[in-house]
């Protein structure tokens, strides 16, 4: 097994893997095992994260004081997934190695104390990376949205800094030929120093070095940030700009083009989420917005979600064609009927829309 500096290989009871030195003395058991609870080892709290991984949030004593840690496993998501192992890295792996990239050019992530994975044979059955909490640190995106740090409430200056050195080191990271996997505001991780800022880069598992960063990945990082509305102003964007030409060495002529083409990505991106917000998810099932699908006999319907919670929505499918009988008619045409009605306090209007033939009927 290759040896990293201040880590330990590991191999034990299936498991492999490296352990940081400061953790390779606690049994294996403490540190991945939600059963192991006693007084030197609290219980796994789960924490909201993406559907494709489950995040625990868990405190335990080491030699030089009590920590706490975060478990992320990384399921597989299909059996397709358990396959692709066989022939790259897992998402733990990669996770762990970028980090570690990450850091020797001086940028930071949480604080890696184990990655490791349990094999059966060729296949990988667990997948896991254990990193250490970031104190005093909140995500970017909140850190805008509340106008708060941990050193209390930003002022306008401090804020401006703030844009100025997160585009110094985002530009020192593309200067290097790195490439973050998803560059949102919710996976940069803000903390204030009394003597600049700090970012920690949380979810590498994507993030990859290159010899000559590829322009699409530089525009995609950007365009990612760049959706970030509450609290920046054009002025900040072009203030971030000018920070990230100098930190990345590139030309003005080409920050012209990149600030363009950020620009036409960034409204493209927020008209595909304003269709997505109003329509089906690929299940077909649940909303990405406030809507949410209804059901009563062989009728369906989508509503809004407090609507739809409270059965309200089931029982105006199955009395549908009451209302349209028994309300005030606007318009009766060959292609839509409109009908205006009270229902349970409510006035609404339903449009209906007739089939005008088999072909209409098949589309």
């Amino acid at each position: 097994m290759e040896q990293i500096k201040d880590y330990a290989g590991i191999r034990k009871d299936g498991w492999v893997g490296f352990i940081g030195i400061d953790f390779k003395q606690i049994p294996l058991a403490k540190l991945i095992d939600e059963t192991a609870v006693d007084e030197s080892r609290g219980a796994f709290e789960k924490v909201c994260s993406s559907d494709t991984a489950e995040v625990y949030r868990y405190s335990i004593n080491t030699q030089r004081r009590p920590q706490h840690l975060y478990l992320k496993k990384y399921p597989h998501r299909s059996a397709l997934d358990a396959v692709k192992l066989l022939f790259r890295p897992s998402r733990a792996k990669r996770a762990f190695k970028a980090g570690l990239m990450l850091e020797k050019h001086g940028l930071c992530t949480p604080q890696i104390v184990a990655f490791l994975q349990k094999k059966e044979g060729l296949l990988c059955t667990e997948d896991i990376l254990i990193t250490q909490e970031m104190m005093n640190a909140a995500a970017l995106s909140l850190v805008l949205g509340s106008n708060k740090t941990n050193l209390g409430t930003m002022t306008v200056n401090n804020k401006r800094t703030m844009v100025t050195e997160l585009a110094a080191t985002i530009g020192k990271m593309h200067k290097a030929g790195i490439s973050h996997g998803d560059l949102r505001g919710g996976n940069v991780f803000v903390t204030q120093e009394p003597n600049g800022w700090q970012f920690i880069f949380i979810d590498n598992e994507r993030t990859i070095k290159y010899r000559i960063l590829p322009f699409w990945l530089r525009i995609k990082n950007l365009v990612q940030l760049n959706m970030q509305q509450t609290n920046i102003s054009s002025t900040d964007r072009m203030r971030f700009l000018r920070a990230y030409r100098q930190a990345a060495n590139i030309s003005r002529i080409r920050s012209k083009r990149i600030a363009r083409t950020v620009a036409q990505k960034t409204t493209r991106r927020f008209k595909r989420r304003a269709k997505t917000r109003t329509g089906l998810s690929d299940g077909g099932e649940q909303l990405h917005w406030n809507f949410q699908m209804a059901r009563a006999d062989c009728r369906s319907g989508i509503f809004l979600t407090d609507f739809a919670k409270a059965d309200t929505a089931a029982q105006l499918l199955n009395q549908i064609e009451e209302l349209m009988e028994a309300g005030a008619v606007l318009k009766d045409g060959i292609s839509t009927r409109v009908v205006r009605c009270t229902y349970n306090g409510l006035d609404i209007v339903i449009k209906r829309y007739n089939h005008q033939g088999l072909w209409h009927s098949l589309r």
